[in-house]
Formats: structure tokens, C-alpha cells, sequence
């Protein structure tokens, strides 16, 4: 009968023991599982709503967050009112105009963007715009 490693319960065969491929799977799976926990990157997309705030739910309370616009943009400071598209947000550093209008802050289950329709210029929720984001656990 086989034993099981201490941490992750993988197989670990007697020379008498048959195995199936089934145990093969679900080792690999395991290692899959444990692996992705421990990398600590989250990586994916979000389509803007146009609404006024949207939070993006990532199941944990994210170290770090970096948006950007599917055009790459993460702001346009070449005018009186910079415009921002994204931004890398840390827990005490919110994305932000400087002018108490904020673009994307962290929140305990992931991230909240923003679109300002009152103050054009904060736009990490446009309606139909895709944006990517890159999370740190």
C-alpha cells in the first residue's frame, strides 16, 4: 500500500504496489494546485461598466494591482487635467489625480476602479473598454 509525502498527500509507491493513472492525475493536480497558490501573481481582464465604481473580486486581499487599458495606456499627463487609464495601486498608495479623485484602490477581496463622469479624466471603468490587470497576493 503506498504512503503519502507529509505536505501535499502524493503518492508514494512500494515497489509491490500497483498504481493507476488516476493517481498520476491527481498528484499532478495537487503539485498544479500548490504551485499556482505559491507563484502569488493573479492575472486576467475586466470590461468596464461605465458606472460610477465597479470592484473587481479576486477572493483575497491583494498586495499589489496593476490595470492597464487593452491599448497599453495607463494615463496622459500632457494637459491641465491628467488623464488615467490604469495605474500600479499598493495598499497605502491608491491610483490617484492628487485632487481627491481616485482611479483604482485596493480593497480586502481585490481592487475597485473608478469612472468620473462628473471629472472625465478618471476613466479605469469606461463602459465597453477591456482592461488587463496583474495582482500580487
Amino acid at each position: 500500500m503506498a504512503n503519502y509525502t507529509q505536505h501535499c498527500q502524493l503518492h508514494q509507491w512500494e515497489p509491490e504496489d500497483h498504481f493507476l493513472r488516476t493517481d498520476f492525475n491527481t498528484d499532478f493536480q495537487k503539485i498544479d494546485t500548490e504551485l499556482g497558490e505559491k507563484s502569488g501573481i493573479v492575472f486576467g481582464t475586466y470590461s468596464g461598466n461605465g458606472n460610477d465604481s465597479q470592484e473587481i473580486s479576486l477572493g483575497f486581499s491583494p498586495k499589489a494591482v496593476l490595470v492597464v487599458e487593452s491599448s497599453g495606456l495607463m494615463g496622459n499627463t500632457g494637459g491641465e487635467w491628467p488623464i488615467i487609464y490604469g495605474g500600479l495601486a499598493l495598499r497605502e498608495m491608491p491610483v490617484s489625480t492628487g485632487r481627491d479623485k481616485t482611479a483604482l484602490m485596493l480593497t480586502d477581496t481585490g481592487f475597485t476602479v473608478y469612472n468620473h463622469a462628473d471629472f472625465g479624466y478618471i476613466r479605469t471603468n469606461t463602459a465597453d473598454r477591456v482592461y488587463g490587470y496583474l495582482a500580487v497576493r
